[in-house]
């Protein structure tokens, strides 16, 4: 009699112990959306490099498109600033060395998996010069052909009378005397190059945002 008691007892224990009740289910962590980047980078020579990247949109303006833009060109023009320095870039028109760079941009970022297409064009100079004026009608064409989504180029704001450093230069010092074929890559992103490693630890605060979310890199029209 004790036995059976014994045995109902353990049975009832068992049972509560197994019920739905007492399962601990794991949280369901909520997988934040990403923003991705195409960029197409064009110079001379019909040489290209062509990068993807994944950031993270902050939770707290993933349902506010306004804001959602705001922070995504922030996003754009912190990358474009690490990608001319990639290469021993030239000027897409005129073959001369480039010091600045027009972007252009087909945005999606309204979809549900948002994405953004960024043209950008090395340049010998920005502004009204022939150079910069052909990349123009190059994108007014491709305008239409698209039926508008390619926006018009941009270039960076820049004070008058400033010149601004070879592409082909240190991401950090950005010195003319450092645009050499054998400055180091960083070893993340394998795209930034630094003359040495005492620039790529300065820079390494502002680069590292952009080092994390690159995701391919492939180059085109090198030797």
């Amino acid at each position: 009699m004790a036995n059976n008691k014994k045995s109902a007892s353990f049975s009832f224990f068992m049972a509560k112990l197994m019920s739905p009740f007492h399962y601990c289910k794991a949280p369901t962590l909520k997988k934040m959306p990403e923003l991705t980047l195409y960029i197409h980078n064009n110079g001379s020579n019909q040489r290209k490099g062509t990068v993807e990247l994944q950031a993270t949109i902050p939770e707290d303006i993933e349902d506010n498109l306004q804001q959602l833009v705001i922070w995504a060109n922030n996003l754009i023009q912190l990358v474009a600033t690490d990608l001319k320095h990639t290469n021993q870039w030239g000027c897409m028109m005129c073959q001369r060395p480039a010091t600045e760079v027009k972007l252009a941009s087909q945005s999606f970022i309204h979809y549900a998996k948002p994405y953004i297409i960024l043209h950008m064009f090395q340049l010998c100079r920005a502004g009204d010069n022939r150079c910069s004026l052909e990349v123009n009608n190059i994108c007014s064409a491709s305008r239409l052909a698209s039926n508008g989504v390619l926006r018009s180029p941009i270039e960076f704001p820049k004070a008058t009378g400033r010149r601004y450093s070879l592409s082909s230069s240190c991401a950090n010092c950005l010195q003319d005397d450092t645009a050499r074929e054998d400055i180091s890559r960083c070893g993340g992103c394998k795209l930034v190059r630094y003359c040495s490693r005492e620039c790529q630890q300065v820079d390494w605060p502002r680069h590292s945002s952009v080092c994390n979310i690159v995701r391919t890199v492939r180059w085109e029209g090198w030797c």
